[in-house]
């Protein structure tokens, strides 16, 4: 999905329990502003 950063992904197995941790991506978003003179 693309709200998952991949960088962060990690997987573990121990004791037949499979963890999978990933992180969420930072969403940038833009905003316009007006300025008056």
């Amino acid at each position: 999905p693309h709200s998952l950063n991949r960088e962060e992904l990690t997987a573990n197995f121990r004791d037949g329990i499979l963890e999978i941790t990933a992180g969420k991506a930072v969403n940038h978003t833009s905003v316009s502003v007006q300025l008056e003179d």
